[in-house]
């Protein structure tokens, strides 16, 4: 089990977050020798199981062959608050899906109940592509304040001897709108610019819609020093010679073509260098590791991140991800 700490709080409390994970097969390993651009699949499930599998303890309803001991499918389930949040097979749009019941909690209190698989090793330079068909449903007019897809580093930087958690987040903002969440990345919003803890959020303009299936496509770029664009669907960068950027196109149930709702260029994975600046003014004295190159390593999906204070509940199905290590300049 790896203790991981999220780097946005390096200059308030040191404290840790637990991940359950288990050894897998190493689908993010890289020839030695020279690679040709395009995209390569590195993983997908539709959450197909036979009904009649055990389950995995403390979950029922949750059939133990998603989980296989040679680390094929997925490798780990997080579950902040055991006994309040919930998980289990249930029909989808083509099959089986996979709902995850995140509880909510007081004011600032993460409640997280979530699949994941590792490892990766996704570098600046690469380019990430994640699909996937997702549900929602909540109390409120709006699923706001909510993580779906998470893509962290999990083994890079130790502060103060504890693995630091670093990443990329695409979830809803405090309107329902989604958005790609750069709070725990410390970069630089553009070359020669102050080194920061939080990066900004990329936001789009689209409000995910309750209790409807809607694939969500999520194109990255992985780079730093870029600053980011000022508006969410930006026609003025050119995705061939830009180190740093995010695409993320939906597909409703009644469209025929998927439809863009983001479009940004920023900076899209950890800056070492801006680290080092921010805890050497931020928290002077502490005791930073930072193992180079950085890569994102683990990939979640579900509830991530629950912060709306109202219980939240995410079904998903037909994950994929992709990766291009070397894509055309």
């Amino acid at each position: 089990m790896k203790s991981a700490v999220p780097l946005l709080l390096v200059v308030a409390a040191l404290g840790g977050c637990g991940d359950d994970d288990s050894p897998a097969a190493d689908l993010g390993a890289r020839d030695a020798g020279p690679c040709e651009p395009g995209w390569a699949l590195l993983f997908e499930d539709g959450f197909e199981v036979d009904s009649e599998t055990p389950t995995v303890d403390g979950y029922p309803a949750l059939p133990r062959a998603l989980f296989p001991e040679d680390g094929t499918r997925w490798t780990q389930i997080q579950n902040s608050h055991e006994g309040e949040n919930a998980m289990a097979l249930v029909d989808g749009p083509s099959g089986r899906a996979l709902e995850c019941l995140a509880s909510g909690q007081p004011d600032g209190v993460a409640s997280k109940m979530d699949v994941g698989r590792q490892p990766f090793d996704f570098l600046a330079g690469d380019r990430v592509r994640i699909t996937a068909s997702l549900w929602v449903d909540g109390p409120e007019a709006t699923f706001a304040d909510n993580t779906l897809i998470d893509l962290e580093d999990s083994d890079d930087v130790r502060i103060d001897g504890d693995f630091a958690g670093a990443g990329l987040r695409i979830r809803t903002d405090g309107e329902g709108r989604l958005a790609l969440d750069r709070g725990e990345i410390p970069g630089r919003e553009g070359p020669g610019t102050m080194a920061l803890t939080r990066l900004s959020t990329l936001r789009s303009d689209y409000v995910f819609p309750l209790r409807e299936w809607v694939e969500v496509e999520v194109t990255l770029q992985l780079g730093v020093d870029v600053a980011p664009s000022t508006t969410a669907i930006d026609e003025t960068f050119d995705e061939a010679i830009t180190a740093g950027w995010v695409t993320v196109r939906v597909r409703e149930e009644a469209d025929a073509e998927p439809r863009l709702v983001l479009r940004m260029a920023g900076t899209t994975t950890l800056d070492p260098d801006a680290l080092r600046e921010v805890v050497e003014r931020e928290a002077p004295g502490t005791s930073l590791s930072v193992d180079e190159p950085i890569d994102l390593d683990s990939f979640q999906i579900g509830a991530t991140n629950n912060r709306s204070t109202v219980d939240a509940a995410v079904r998903v199905d037909a994950v994929r991800i992709e990766g291009d290590r070397c894509p055309s300049r």
